[in-house]
């Protein structure tokens, strides 16, 4: 066993097996550990690969949530922990919700889009005209991609609509104010949609 010419130290060296116990030997001493260091499966313990690490990544666990719209319970839809769901909240299928999620409000949300931690969709516009009697709505359409803390505001004048259409991507921390008219492939961060405003 060669030294290092730098400090004249001795490199690690592996031992070996020795009944239970496995010598490693390091600079003189001897450590001895009660398995070797190869990969090898311990009784009672499952192995985790990293097939079975991706799908329990994308697993929801909606048994914290409160989902009053009855998605929690459909298999096709994927609703994170802590979220609230109000009941007048519609969504299809292949979407998900992660986890501290509020969608208040009259919420149309097509298929297979992705709604990140902390974004509220459908609370009540920044109007100091607005009354809560007012029946407004937001429609979200299809593929979208709403990343983390995205806030979006339903319509403000009885009857109207916040709407966005399919394949956009809001970046964390966006916000699309009442009555706005999003189109489709539409990509922004730190945005700022204000009212009525209209991007096709």
């Amino acid at each position: 066993m060669k030294a290092h010419a730098s400090t004249g130290l001795s490199p690690c060296s592996r031992g070996e097996d020795e009944g239970e116990g496995f010598e490693r030997t390091c600079v003189g001493a001897t450590l001895t550990l009660p398995f070797p260091l190869e990969k090898e499966r311990r009784p009672g313990r499952r192995m985790v690969t990293h097939k079975s690490r991706r799908k329990h990544e994308h697993r929801q666990d909606s048994s914290h949530c409160d989902c009053r719209c009855g998605c929690a319970n459909r298999a096709d839809v994927g609703i994170g922990p802590f979220s609230i769901i109000g009941p007048q909240a519609v969504i299809g299928e292949k979407t998900t919700v992660q986890s501290h999620v509020v969608i208040e409000g009259e919420v149309v949300i097509g298929t297979g889009n992705f709604i990140g931690h902390g974004a509220i969709v459908g609370a009540p516009p920044q109007d100091v005209s607005f009354s809560p009697e007012r029946k407004t709505r937001v429609d979200i359409g299809n593929d979208n991609i709403i990343r983390e803390y995205c806030t979006i505001h339903r319509g403000s004048p009885d009857g109207s609509a916040t709407k966005i259409g399919d394949k956009n991507f809001l970046m964390a921390g966006a916000h699309i104010g009442h009555n706005c008219l999003i189109g489709t492939t539409y990509h922004r961060e730190q945005l700022f949609v204000g009212w009525h405003v209209p991007r096709r």
